[in-house]
């Protein structure tokens, strides 16, 4: 071989080792770190919400007694809070007729007048309050909703935190003058426990309602059908608030009892 280009051979594999050391391939370039990697399990994961895109998964999440019992808390929270919004606004409207002491009452007209800004200022107040109350109470049910682990849905703390969410739904409801959604939140008040059954106010409210979707359905011309089976339910519902108020053998019974029969024979007939 040629000695020029054996001398440019070995000139070149100098100038590699000289650039790279003992060339591209020397060891301690892939020498494994001597630090221990950290030992990992599935405690280090993060809890994580499943959202609600994956309803089934996020079921199996809401069944940990632990997750409801943070919905739990929260609906006490939310309930808690539309108490004490109510609570303060009655007092706030306790203290308008002081606002208003400056106003004059010679004559009957001006304290009347006074009498009716008191009352309009008194009921501003009480709706807005009721509004913001109702907003914290659905909360509460919704997070009630939420609560999957049986051992929590079966405790008395929740079927009366539950009690009472319904219940101020329907008062807020009523103090509104919004009758939607009453009759089916009833409803499941009753299913709560049977001692609700035996309560008489719940089927006043109901014969209410009924008498409304009576007075509306007659109004929007529904067929008779429609109106005769809300006004059956109403009157139902208004006899047995009596019969739990004053008794099957009261006068008041036997009186409302046959004006009811006189009324449903003037209908049918």
């Amino acid at each position: 071989m040629n000695l020029k280009y054996i001398l440019g051979f070995l000139f070149s594999c100098l100038f590699f080792i000289e650039l790279y050391g003992e060339g591209p391939y020397h060891n301690d370039d892939y020498v494994i770190p001597d630090t221990e990697i950290e030992k990992e399990s599935e405690l280090n994961w993060k809890d994580y919400d499943i959202p609600d895109t994956f309803p089934e998964l996020q079921i199996l999440d809401q069944l940990d007694p632990k997750k409801s019992e943070k919905y739990l808390k929260s609906a006490k929270k939310n309930y808690d809070i539309a108490l004490k919004i109510i609570k303060e606004s009655k007092k706030e409207a306790q203290t308008v007729p002081d606002k208003y002491k400056h106003l004059p009452e010679t004559h009957y007209w001006q304290i009347q007048e006074k009498e009716e800004k008191i009352k309009k200022k008194q009921n501003e107040i009480m709706t807005e309050a009721y509004q913001k109350a109702k907003i914290y109470v659905i909360k509460g049910l919704q997070d009630l909703e939420k609560i999957k682990a049986h051992k929590i849905l079966q405790t008395e703390y929740y079927i009366n935190l539950k009690s009472n969410l319904l219940r101020h739904y329907v008062l807020l409801q009523l103090s509104l003058k919004d009758v939607s959604g009453i009759i089916h939140t009833i409803e499941e008040y009753f299913s709560l426990k049977d001692s609700h059954k035996e309560e008489a106010q719940p089927y006043k409210i109901l014969a209410y309602c009924y008498q409304y979707l009576e007075k509306i359905s007659e109004k929007s011309h529904a067929s008779e059908e429609i109106v005769l089976q809300y006004r059956k339910l109403k009157y139902k519902n208004l006899l047995q608030f009596v019969i739990l108020k004053y008794g099957k053998n009261s006068p008041q019974y036997n009186y409302l009892k046959k004006e009811i029969e006189r009324q449903m024979i003037n209908d049918i007939l």
